[in-house]
Order: C-alpha cells, then sequence, then structure tokens
C-alpha cells in the first residue's frame, strides 16, 4: 500500500475530486484523486501531486505556510466562483466530482513583546551584548505524524532567540496558549532543510548547539501543544 492511500476513505468507493493549483507564471495543474478523508489529508496529496508546481514550495518541508483550499462552484448568475474552504467544513461540503484549487497566502508574523518580568538576559547570554538573532516560532494546528504528512500552521511570532529548551517552551505558552502549560508539547527546529524534534530535558549546551546548527539568519521553531489527555 503506497503512502497516500491512507490519506483516503476506503469506506466510499468510487468518488473522486480534482485538485488544482496556479503556478507563479498563473498556468493551472490539475490532479484527480479519490475524495481525501480530511483537509490536511488533501493538502499533503496536493502537496505530493503538485508540489513542484506550486510558488515557494520546498519538497521534503515540514510545513507549508499560508496553505488553504478553494471550492469551485457557480453563482446565482452562472459565473464560475472559487470560495475558501474552511477546514472544519470538509465532510459536510466535499463531495464527488467537487474542484478544489490550493492557494498560498502570504505567511502571517507578529513580533512579540516579552511578557513582564522577562528581560534580555531572559532570551540571550548577558555578556554576549545586544540580541544577535531572532527566533521564529509557529504553531502547528495538529500533532506530525507520518501518516497526516504535510501540517497546517496556526500563528507566527517573532521573538529573540531563547538561549535554552524551557524558556522556548515558556514564550510558546505566553505566545500561543495564553500562558497555560500544556500538559503535552513539541518542538521543533528547523536544521537547515530538515526539522529535528527537541526532546524534553535538553541541556542548554545542547540547546545551544541547536541553535547554532540551524545554519539560518532567524532560527525557525515549531510548536505544537495540547491539554487533552
Amino acid at each position: 500500500m503506497s503512502s497516500l492511500r491512507v490519506l483516503y476513505d476506503h469506506t466510499i468507493s468510487h468518488t473522486k475530486v480534482v485538485i488544482s493549483v496556479l503556478d507563479k507564471d498563473k498556468r493551472e495543474h490539475h490532479v484527480v484523486v479519490p475524495v481525501p478523508k480530511s483537509y490536511e489529508a488533501a493538502l499533503a496529496i496536493a502537496f505530493d501531486q503538485l508540489g513542484e508546481y506550486i510558488p515557494n514550495f520546498k519538497p521534503g518541508s515540514l510545513l507549508m505556510e499560508g496553505a488553504y483550499f478553494e471550492y469551485g462552484l457557480k453563482s446565482i448568475t452562472g459565473t464560475a466562483v472559487w470560495a475558501k474552504l474552511p477546514p472544519e467544513f470538509w465532510n459536510e461540503i466535499v463531495k464527488d466530482g467537487d474542484q478544489l484549487r490550493i492557494c498560498v497566502a502570504s505567511p502571517r508574523i507578529r513580533t512579540v513583546m516579552p511578557a513582564a518580568g522577562w528581560s534580555q538576559s531572559t532570551f540571550v547570554d548577558p555578556n554576549s551584548g545586544p540580541i544577535k538573532r531572532m527566533a521564529r516560532f509557529v504553531q502547528l494546528v495538529h500533532k506530525p505524524s507520518k501518516n497526516r504528512g504535510y501540517i497546517r500552521i496556526g500563528r507566527t511570532a517573532l521573538v529573540p532567540e531563547p538561549k535554552t529548551y524551557k524558556i522556548a517552551k515558556d514564550i510558546a505558552c505566553s505566545t500561543f496558549y495564553q500562558g497555560r502549560h500544556m500538559k503535552a508539547m513539541e518542538l521543533y527546529v528547523k536544521l537547515r532543510d530538515n526539522w529535528e524534534e527537541v526532546r524534553g530535558g535538553t541541556s542548554s549546551q545542547d540547546w545551544k548547539y541547536l541553535m547554532e546548527s540551524s545554519g539560518a539568519q532567524d532560527v525557525e521553531i515549531a510548536v505544537w501543544g495540547t491539554n487533552k489527555k
């Protein structure tokens, strides 16, 4: 069984959708596939089958920022309309024969000020001088898994680079989860073109090595958290 087959609902047979994308030159490309079992599954299929045409997409990436689907239909005047498809209504809307178009919006980045009581020394070595690098935090909408494939993201934020794993978790809680500590939280650091999961208990020395190994002007950190058991 190929890896893509886990993304379909095998209880429903003989259904299909057309997924389209506009490349950087506004030329349209298509693929026809069985109806995927979820919005995220459809994104993974689109990236796998049409990734070479999606502007700014890098094969092998964990994330595709700002990716969403538009749903093709006709207006009451008979003209073609592409309407944004909310992920929550995938099962209620997408049916046999429908056409979807994958789109990529500009990423949303907001600069977050340090929480009350935090100082520059919270983020960097006080002996190293002014802040030299920022960290771009990305909130993951879903827990990463091999079967899910590519992952939708929520909010993003730009803060001074944290100097320890614990501080990175505190920043994530403060920025994305209203200061609450999650029962489960996973952090990923982008190293070159790959994402590396950072385990709890990572020492300050190992964290510093990860930051130095990121190879980017601003380090990227992806976060997933939940309070569910």
